[in-house]
């Protein structure tokens, strides 16, 4: 029987969770969810839409520490990655550990449909973003692990791409939309400096779709985000985007919702 894996959101560790679950819940459409699964007790589970926010306290920076995937067969998760080549360690709170090419953490746990909010009017976690100088491998690595495919690739002509979004195959534009974004050489001015500050290839941002990605930005400013970038009209995708410094500089994206067609599976 088919094992089936589902990009499920992520997890953060903040100095101090509450500031993080408030903006996430005021501004950025979260809604608490109650009785949910790791991190320990007392750190929230925020739900947007098919995915999920995990916040842990940590002494250290504020970070994305691990995407989170669901599997629809907990029980065969370790025999069926290990098929695929791709190594899965037991964690402490019951769920797996698998760690991609550039040491990046993904937690694998059993796929929990009563976590998963309705898709409301509003902000939309769309995807987290890692920023690698070895896109192609940390593509194939994810390809393989966890079944993902090609969704969009974006290259300048006769150069290899340098911005790809990977999709499960559960994806729906509207639906299920949560992302998996890898970003390579020839980084931008903002990619080269989050490369340099974590030392290589890490967790760079998540992102937030909205209709109103000015006004957005305008109100997080409010609720004491920073501005990394003001919000920009992108013509060759078609779409405004800015970042923000949430708590602990943990960099966020706004922007408008890509066309219906502009990310999609293979047909």
């Amino acid at each position: 029987m088919t094992v089936r894996y589902r990009l499920a959101g992520i997890q953060l560790e903040h100095r101090e969770v509450q500031p993080v679950a408030e903006l996430l819940t005021t501004q950025l459409g979260c809604t608490r969810v109650v009785g949910a699964s790791p991190p320990p007790a007392g750190d929230p589970v925020l739900a947007n839409g098919t995915a999920t926010i995990h916040v842990s306290a940590n002494s250290g920076p504020g970070r994305i520490t691990a995407l989170v995937v669901a599997v629809d067969r907990f029980d065969a998760a370790p025999a069926d990655l290990a098929r695929r080549g791709v190594t899965a360690t037991p964690r402490p709170d019951g769920t797996l550990s698998v760690v991609d090419p550039d040491g990046l953490v993904t937690v694998v746990r059993p796929d929990d449909t009563s976590s998963i909010g309705t898709r409301e009017i509003g902000p939309h976690l769309h995807h987290v973003s890692i920023t690698t100088d070895q896109l192609m491998r940390s593509s194939e690595f994810y390809e393989r692990a966890f079944g993902l495919a090609v969704a969009y690739d974006y290259a300048e002509p006769d150069e290899p791409a340098k911005l790809r979004f990977l999709a499960d195959p559960q994806f729906v534009n509207g639906g299920h939309e949560f992302l998996l974004e890898l970003m390579g050489p020839p980084f931008l001015l903002r990619e080269a400096a989050v490369f340099h500050r974590w030392g290589g290839a890490c967790f760079d941002h998540y992102c937030f779709t909205t209709g109103e990605p000015v006004e957005l930005h305008a109100t997080c400013l409010a609720a004491g985000c920073r501005s990394s970038e003001e919000p920009v009209f992108v013509e060759g995708f078609d779409l405004t985007l800015s970042y923000l410094f949430g708590p602990d500089d943990v960099e966020i994206e706004l922007m408008d919702p890509p066309g219906a067609d502009t990310i999609a599976l293979p047909s």
